[in-house]
């Protein structure tokens, strides 16, 4: 046998044995359990509840609901309740000394004159006496105005000026809206009758002295009721502060 058959023969006996098809176990840190991950799968979603029919409606309940607010509304005007006697008569003389008080600063100022405020035929001529009359009739119109709304926003009860100047001003302003809308329908309705009178189209550009005259209306109006809203929101603030006084 050659040398390098010996050789040979020495090698194939130290072979280890995984060449012989027998391998050794692999470390135990490599033998750790296989964790599962968590998939996310799409779930279908949750069902709809189902709808609740609607509840039935009375009729008879809500016409019955309806006649009751009609006789609380026509009672604040048939019956309504005054719990101070004197309060209707001092807003009205508020409103008429705020009306004097205008045609004062319209006569002392040389403003433009309202349409109301004109010299009484007959009165005599001292000073400004023959526009003291036109001036307190116009109020006393006002303050019918004025009176129509505190009765649609209960503004004689007591709660009206003793439960703080918060509810004080509240129903003042309910009032102020609804007088100024009475204010606005009488003033259309007398515009109206001025001009169908006169033969002018009470439509803007028509005619300019049609238009003239409904300017002049919109504005006395917003005078008006600029001018009656300070006095009244004033005095109705000082009857409230009056109120707390007196009860203390």
């Amino acid at each position: 046998m050659s040398s390098l058959g010996v050789v040979a023969l020495a090698l194939g006996l130290v072979v280890p044995t995984a060449h012989r098809g027998t391998f050794a176990a692999p470390p135990p840190q490599l033998l750790r359990p296989r964790t599962q991950i968590p998939v996310a799968c799409a779930t279908e979603p949750p069902p709809e509840p189902p709808e609740e029919p609607p509840e039935p409606v009375d009729l008879q309940q809500d016409f019955e609901a309806g006649q009751r607010y009609g006789r609380e509304i026509r009672d604040r005007f048939v019956n309504p309740v005054v719990d101070d006697p004197g309060l209707p008569y001092a807003d009205s003389l508020v409103v008429v000394s705020a009306t004097l008080l205008l045609a004062i600063v319209s006569l002392s100022t040389g403003a433009p004159r309202p349409s109301w405020l004109v010299a009484l035929p007959g009165a005599p001529e001292w000073r400004a006496l023959p526009y003291v009359l036109p001036a307190v009739a116009h109020g006393c119109q006002l303050a019918i105005c004025w009176l129509l709304g505190a009765f649609a926003a209960s503004a004689f009860e007591k709660g009206a000026y003793t439960d703080g100047w918060q509810e004080a001003l509240r129903r003042c302003w309910r009032a102020g809206a609804f007088a100024t809308g009475t204010l606005i329908l009488c003033t259309q309705a007398k515009t109206y009758a001025v001009l169908s009178a006169a033969g002018l189209e009470p439509v803007l550009g028509a005619s300019f002295e049609g238009d003239v005259a409904m300017i002049n209306s919109v504005n006395e109006l917003v005078v008006d009721a600029l001018t009656q809203a300070t006095a009244l929101t004033a005095f109705r603030l000082y009857r409230a502060a009056d109120a707390e006084g007196y009860d203390q």
